[in-house]
């Protein structure tokens, strides 16, 4: 018996319009299909997740919904419809299985697996992606010794660099890629990243620390193995 549309799926569409909507405004025009409607369709069926899991679960999609576009984004070389329609499929799939982990941190690792499975078939289909992929990699060694001699080169990547190091970077869990990307892109210093997060510039040092150290790890993974 269907249980209809519960709190935790509005979240989770409330998060799929606003991540739409932060999107659309520096991206192309999304695809057919949004994702919200599908997502609908979907948790209109009976959920077998345990509402306590489930609630956690929906959390997790609308906090790391963002980063999991820009996983997919950069594994499908850039093609904005196909980022989206593998987004959705992970989000409609995740949402629809009878059984999720109940950690979140857990469940951002599932999510990803998910869409990485979905990545690669796509690569299936479009081997010219898969390849541009391949050769990504080559880049990746390099780029992580030099990260290893100093955090500030991480701001001085050459341009054949960026590509593999946006790979590296949406690898990681989303509140490395928030740390990182408000560090080195937004330009904040320790101090106003420890306001924002209500923790201190010591914290945020340690925690760029660890960041940095698996940002070189993934680096040196090739796609099939990170």
């Amino acid at each position: 018996m269907s249980e209809g549309v519960t709190p935790a799926d509005s979240r989770v569409m409330r998060a799929i319009h606003g991540h739409h909507a932060a999107r659309d405004a520096n991206a192309p025009p999304a695809p057919h299909g949004a994702l919200s409607e599908r997502v609908h369709h979907t948790t209109i069926e009976p959920l077998m997740h345990p509402k306590a899991t489930r609630d956690r679960l929906a959390n997790t999609i609308a906090e790391t919904l963002d980063g999991l576009h820009r996983f997919v984004f950069h594994r499908v070389g850039g093609d904005a419809k196909a980022a989206e329609d593998i987004t959705q499929e992970t989000v409609c799939i995740a949402w629809a299985k009878t059984e999720a982990p109940t950690n979140a941190e857990e469940q951002e690792k599932w999510l990803r697996g998910i869409a990485r499975n979905l990545v690669k078939r796509h690569w299936r289909l479009h081997p010219a992606a898969a390849a541009r992929v391949a050769k990504m990699e080559q880049a990746g060694r390099e780029l992580a010794h030099r990260l290893a001699d100093g955090a500030h080169t991480v701001a001085n990547v050459r341009d054949q660099e960026v590509n593999r190091l946006m790979l590296a970077l949406t690898s990681l869990p989303h509140a490395d890629q928030l740390l990182l990307f408000g560090l080195y892109k937004a330009g904040r210093s320790h101090e106003q990243l420890a306001h924002e997060r209500g923790v201190s510039a010591k914290a945020i040092e340690s925690a760029l620390y660890r960041a940095r150290k698996r940002l070189r790890e993934a680096l040196l993974c090739g796609e099939d193995e990170s």
